[in-house]
């Protein structure tokens, strides 16, 4: 049975089942956070159940509680026959607005942990538009899953990175996992960087916010190639300084030497500088996070927590906050 999003026409006719403290997103002005019309589509209704062994995912609970989850994912003996129904479970419009302490609304992230293990090259389209939700659970663990699809995912990929359409921090997760394709399978390093390098070109179009992410995925990848690129970027001061450093910054993480009469490098640092002033008082976030990732506090929430009050700064500190620990976990 084919699968329809839910949307105005069904608000219309009366479908109000979803709890009233779930926020869909905006009207796509503000590109930091979700836009309503791409977060209805992303979620779709089912009236079928899940067979064995499907449904004990439904009562595994909450991720934070309980350290064996992985394990008992594994034990279930999930097999290729069983990605259509997991991809559906993540999906599933009435688990991932369900309330919040139930066990149920944890299903669709362990349907992801599941597909990890599995070859979704096939429904790589199905599962890219989860990154439309304001779910920080997606956003981080669909780069893993996708990132075993290889060349097949890289286009659709592209094609939901370059949608000005998509809320930033969705279309960073997109180049989070093109990055993690390239580091999978080396052979596409090349094809990745032009992707992230090609939307950095346009970064006077896109939020300085989202040209930071690209920037800091472009340097996870070495990419030299792209310093000319980047340097047009910070040039708009089109970059937020606060994700990856200044200028001066850049060129070290790429192994070059800054020249020390550019005038850019002191207008980078002057333009990181008012980003951070304008975030949070003095020294704020830099404090906490030169203490570890784990000192950057913020509210303990179920995967359903799409809210009013999750804000630009808090959004773009937590991303911050994992991509540094995601490269300390890689020196490791």
């Amino acid at each position: 049975m084919a699968l329809e999003p839910i949307g105005e026409l069904d608000r219309a006719n009366g479908d109000e089942d979803v709890p009233p403290e779930y926020d869909w997103g905006g009207d796509g002005s503000n590109p930091h956070e979700p836009v309503r019309a791409h977060a209805e589509a992303a979620l779709v209704p089912t009236d079928e159940g899940y067979p064995p062994p499907l449904d004990q995912l439904l009562r595994l609970g909450d991720l934070r509680e309980r350290s064996d989850i992985p394990e008992r994912i594994a034990a279930l003996g999930l097999t290729q026959e069983h990605v259509p129904d997991l991809v559906r479970m993540a999906r599933d419009r009435a688990l991932n607005t369900a309330m919040s302490d139930g066990d149920e609304v944890w299903a669709p992230i362990h349907a992801l942990h599941a597909l990890e293990h599995l070859d979704v090259s096939a429904v790589v389209s199905d599962l890219i538009p989860l990154f439309d939700l304001g779910l920080d659970w997606f956003g981080e663990e669909l780069p893993d899953v996708l990132r075993h699809a290889g060349a097949a995912a890289l286009e659709p990929l592209s094609h939901y990175l370059h949608d000005r359409t998509r809320w930033m921090f969705g279309r960073s997760s997109a180049g989070t996992a093109i990055h993690k394709i390239a580091e999978q399978q080396p052979e596409l390093r090349e094809r990745a960087v032009q992707i992230l390098g090609d939307e950095l070109a346009h970064a006077g179009e896109n939020d300085p916010g989202l040209n930071g992410f690209l920037l800091y995925e472009l340097l996870d990848l070495k990419a030299v190639e792209a310093l000319p690129i980047i340097r047009g970027a910070f040039e708009q001061n089109a970059i937020d300084e606060t994700i990856t450093g200044d200028w001066h910054d850049v060129q070290v993480e790429l192994e070059q030497t800054p020249a020390l009469d550019d005038p850019l490098v002191q207008q980078s640092r002057a333009h990181g500088d008012a980003i951070r002033a304008s975030m949070c008082p003095a020294g704020w976030l830099a404090d906490r996070l030169a203490a570890g990732p784990s000192q950057v506090a913020f509210p303990s929430t179920s995967p359903k927590k799409s809210s009013k009050s999750t804000q630009k700064t808090k959004r773009k500190m937590a991303a911050v906050s994992r991509k540094a620990n995601r490269s300390k976990k890689k020196r490791k």
